[in-house]
């Protein structure tokens, strides 16, 4: 069983709106929309992919396509940092400098 942790979240109304109709498209809590999401976007180890497949059709074109690059910008995002922690701490090989750029 996973652990869990209780938190307070106030999300704007239109935002909230969002993830209201995403949840009752799939017949699901908003808190589970929101762990889903939030799952996928950190690359958490718990997605449920299988679940995950079987909601894609749900969501419309623009959430598909924001879902898309939100996930790249932050995978993008993250290596960029960690090249650049490891860079201060050695040089990097050219396959990583030029990754960073």
């Amino acid at each position: 069983m996973v652990s869990t942790r209780p938190i307070r979240l106030d999300l704007p109304a239109d935002l909230y709106a969002r993830i209201a109709a995403a949840a009752a498209r799939t017949e699901r809590p908003v808190e589970a929309i929101l762990v889903d999401t939030l799952a996928l976007l950190l690359d958490a180890p718990m997605v449920d992919w299988r679940h995950l497949a079987s909601t894609l059709d749900t969501l419309s074109d623009a959430e598909l396509w924001a879902l898309i690059h939100r996930r790249l910008a932050w995978t993008a995002s993250v290596r960029l940092h960690d090249l650049t922690l490891q860079g201060k701490q050695m040089p990097l090989s050219e396959d990583e400098q030029s990754e960073g750029t």
